[in-house]
């Protein structure tokens, strides 16, 4: 260790085997450090113990620095879009760091730290915390909001799962819109159906609900000249003698 503390003799620097060894600890030190640091505190016929004081003096002079800039960080850290696990390991790396260098926080304080970076959606945990008369550890205050993390994320699958079931439901409802029950089209859809021909004769008497065509037929031509807009609605529809003329005057009676 006299090699880092310097607490050699002259006698001992003088010696090629301690020199030798020196020279192994200078580069162990120097292997530990980045590009820029290493140009910072390399210098001519330094020793082991010369490097190590560069490398203290300026650590020293960060180490205050950089607790502020730690602890700032600690105390404006907000979940944002990592998971629970992700926010607590955080506040764990930083609060090492900071212990690292003479500067740690007490456990209460991050506590509070962390339930103040967390969303509006996890309040009610918070609100048990915060009204509790012994205040949890960092672990159990991690544990809680793992658990109402849990619980959220199943009740969200859940709403997804029912939205898309009812899904096809929906789709079928508006597919079978004016469809009767028998999946036919309904008395308001004109397609491409049979002409009635109770209709044609004056007899019908299932005025729009009836599933055949209601058009008027031209007998000279014998073909259809388009559906009539004649819907029944509680009375027979009202006719001209010439469209009657062809029908048998038994038939009208």
């Amino acid at each position: 260790m006299n090699h880092i503390e310097g607490t050699a003799t002259s006698t001992d620097a003088s010696d090629p085997e301690w020199k030798k060894v020196d020279s192994l600890v200078k580069v162990w030190l120097y292997g530990t450090l980045s590009t820029s640091l290493l140009q910072t505190v390399l210098k001519k016929n330094a020793t082991a113990a010369s490097v190590w004081k560069s490398l203290k003096e300026l650590f020293h002079d960060k180490k205050e620095a950089r607790a502020l800039e730690l602890e700032n960080e600690l105390r404006s850290m907000d979940l944002g879009s990592m998971s629970i696990s992700e926010y607590f390991k955080r506040i764990k790396v930083i609060s090492d760091l900071l212990a690292n260098i003479d500067s740690p926080i007490e456990e209460k304080t991050l506590v509070m730290y962390a339930i103040n970076g967390l969303d509006d959606k996890f309040e009610h945990v918070t609100s048990i915390i915060r009204h509790s008369t012994k205040r949890p550890t960092l672990l159990e205050t991690r544990s809680m909001f793992l658990v109402e993390e849990s619980r959220m994320n199943r009740k969200n699958k859940s709403s997804v799962t029912r939205e898309t079931t009812s899904s096809p439901t929906i789709l079928l409802a508006g597919n079978n819109t004016g469809r009767g029950s028998n999946g036919q089209m309904g008395s308001n859809s004109r397609g491409s159906r049979d002409v009635c021909r109770n209709y044609q004769k004056g007899k019908c008497t299932y005025g729009d609900k009836c599933k055949f065509l209601h058009t008027k037929v031209n007998r000279q031509h014998g073909n259809s000249q388009g559906i009539q807009n004649n819907i029944w609605r509680g009375s027979a529809p009202q006719y001209s003698a010439q469209q009657w003329s062809w029908i048998p005057h038994a038939q009208l009676v």
